[in-house]
């Protein structure tokens, strides 16, 4: 699986899970609304109720239309254009109607309201950010936004009052902070998750390529060893010391010996004849054990005392 393969599973497994979601997400949007209609009016409350849900729904609609035209085969690079903008749609709903709450005149309830309703939203956006950052980003501009509305607001009604205004502003800030310590976590663990799982794919493509080597070179392994097998010229196989480890059956019928007969002796020991040139004989001997080509004939005997002339 690729970066891109990876990137759009993970968003298909944001948009499922909002919407799965989607009524459990609703419970604070009631509460919220209920509280409006409280210290207002019933209109009011209800007011906000419609402006939320129809963010949302617009929201969870756009999800799933957006993952038929995925499956479909649209690109995704046009789906999270238009992902983003929903989601900034979803956003801008929700900020109004914290809004709305911090606006309320009765007192420091609307915006302490106010102030829980925007962290709540501003950690749900947050939490998103491993599947879906263009979305998170966008839900998080926007509430940090909201929230220097917020502090302008009580700057305004503060009427001079600065110590109280200072009061206040500390605890918002101190929300913030909060806020910002969690998505902070989020972020750096989606960080070494994805460092982690590129370390991963790495090393599953090195050994997947390391895996296809073996098998190429035991296929050519084996086709080496059928042609030596079924090789008509004498083919000998020998280790560092000289000594033969294999033979074809060419040898064997060139020379008299079996294989298990000639495995463990050197070739002079097992060939050479009393006639035989040492000088060539040790030539040969010393380009093969330094895994150099040689052309030369020399003369050999075979088991039962024939001679024979075998170029190599």
């Amino acid at each position: 699986m690729n970066r891109d393969d990876v990137i759009v599973e993970r968003f298909q497994r944001y948009a499922r899970a909002r919407i799965a979601h989607f009524g459990k997400r609703q419970i604070l949007t009631v509460v919220g609304s209920c509280f409006v209609a409280l210290l207002t009016t019933p209109f009011f409350g209800l007011l906000a109720l419609a402006i939320a849900l129809c963010g949302e729904l617009m929201d969870c609609c756009n999800l799933k239309w957006q993952l038929s035209a995925l499956d479909q085969g649209k690109k995704y690079r046009v789906v999270n254009i238009a992902v983003m903008a929903i989601a900034a749609f979803q956003a801008f709903c929700t900020s109004i109607c914290i809004l709305l709450a911090d606006f309320l005149p009765q007192g420091g309830a609307g915006v302490n309201f106010a102030l829980v309703f925007l962290m709540s939203a501003a950690l749900n956006a947050g939490l998103v950010w491993p599947y879906h950052k263009p979305s998170s980003l966008i839900r998080l501009a926007l509430y940090s936004l909201t929230f220097s509305v917020i502090i302008v607001d009580q700057l305004g009604r503060s009427n001079g009052q600065l110590k109280s205004f200072m009061a206040d502003a500390l605890m918002m800030l101190m929300m913030a902070y909060i806020v910002c310590i969690i998505l902070q976590y989020v972020v750096l663990s989606d960080a070494k998750h994805q460092k982690n799982t590129r370390q991963i794919l790495v090393t599953s493509q090195a050994l997947e390529a390391s895996d296809k080597l073996k098998s190429e070179s035991k296929e050519q392994a084996r086709k080496l060893s059928f042609v030596a097998r079924h090789a008509k010229d004498s083919i000998i196989i020998s280790d560092t010391y000289g000594r033969i480890s294999w033979v074809n059956e060419a040898f064997s019928k060139i020379t008299g010996y079996t294989r298990s007969e000639a495995i463990g002796r050197t070739p002079p020991d097992l060939l050479n004849d009393e006639a035989t040139d040492l000088e060539v004989s040790k030539k040969i001997v010393q380009h093969i054990q330094a895994g150099d080509p040689i052309r030369a004939k020399v003369l050999n005997k075979r088991k039962y005392g024939e001679k024979v002339w075998v170029e190599t």
